[in-house]
């Protein structure tokens, strides 16, 4: 139950916002990963290759399974639970990637939607297994770039689809081009209250704001959540700068946030919840995020690391710092 998309300031900026809601503890962290690294696809006819571009990237579950990020060329991925895809074969391209380092392939080596493009013509996406999850996670990608072209990859009966993603919204099932189908049920929604009206020679006046949006779905199924964050983007008022968008972004992040308890499945042992959520400044190179545990956002600025050939691997643990900042020692007499 994951949320991502895609803002464009007014000045030619582009912020990507992304919650990862789950059930088990996925242990995250963010990682910077330096140019040079190797890297090499488990099939026999594996994808060798030596990372172009420095990324920042949240892992998860101990190991280097890389399921969000952006690197240094402001290329962002992120990739979501897509239940019911069905992966390639090694048989159908010339090399391969398991899905478990296709985030790291995609941010190594790219540094905009086009080339991935292209570059995923000779590339087969494989299912992999991650331990400590019950099943082959299944999956679907959200890749925007610094120019704001966005684009999904998902994998349908062993097919790789790649959807032009001008709405720059993804959720969770079904399959991205249903969404956008289903978009058209919503087109009453709008920002403006409605008027007065008169019926059988009685005045009735709305009862309050923000009856334009009634009938805007507030479940999370995704679904809904691709609705309401749809809806959100097309009307809030573009933002001027990059941290005007961070800030909308955390806004539309807070209507997609799911409490502890709020999800369970039947036998309400697993309760999915928003876990952390990461909002990434493509232009300034920025990363922001914040765990369940705290709403005080902390900042990552890429520029500020290291990320020359040879130089290790560096993280932190995605999970919550001080849960709110002291003021009080600024309060001030009048």
């Amino acid at each position: 139950m994951c949320t991502d998309f895609r803002i464009k300031a007014r000045d030619g900026s582009v912020v990507v916002g992304r919650s990862m809601e789950f059930a088990l503890d996925l242990k995250a962290r963010i990682c910077s990963h330096p140019r040079g690294e190797k890297l090499e696809g488990a099939a026999a006819n594996g994808a060798k290759w030596t990372s172009v571009y420095g990324f920042l990237a949240c892992e998860c579950l101990d190991g280097p399974h890389v399921v969000d990020g952006f690197n240094e060329k402001g290329l962002s991925v992120g990739l979501l639970w897509h239940p019911g895809c069905a992966y390639e074969t090694a048989t159908s391209a010339v090399s391969a990637v398991e899905v478990t380092q296709l985030g790291a392939w995609i941010l190594g080596n790219f540094s905009t939607v086009s080339e991935l493009r292209e570059a995923l013509k000779g590339v087969a996406v494989l299912a992999a297994e991650i331990p400590g999850l019950p099943e082959v996670p299944p999956l679907h990608v959200a890749v925007h770039d610094a120019t704001g072209s966005s684009i999904v990859i998902e994998f349908v009966e062993g097919e790789k689809k790649i959807h032009d993603n001008p709405n720059g919204v993804l959720t969770n099932a079904p399959t991205f081009d249903w969404h956008i189908t289903n978009l058209r049920n919503y087109l009453n929604l709008n920002p403006s209250n409605p008027g007065a009206r008169v019926l059988a020679g009685m005045v009735l006046e709305p009862p309050g704001q923000g009856g334009g949006l009634l009938g805007i779905p507030g479940d999370w199924m995704p679904a809904s959540r691709f609705v309401r964050a749809t809806a959100m983007l097309a009307f809030a008022r573009q933002p001027a700068t990059a941290d005007d968008g961070v800030t909308l972004a955390g806004h539309i992040l807070n209507a997609v946030d799911i409490p502890l308890g709020d999800v369970r499945d039947n036998a309400e042992q697993l309760m999915d919840f928003t876990q952390w959520i990461v909002i990434k400044d493509l232009r300034n190179k920025k990363l922001y995020f914040r765990s369940y545990d705290s709403l005080s956002m902390c900042c990552i600025d890429l520029n500020d690391i290291d990320l020359g050939a040879g130089v290790g691997k560096r993280s932190i643990p995605l999970s919550a710092k001080a849960k709110a900042i002291a003021v009080t020692a600024e309060l001030q007499s009048h």
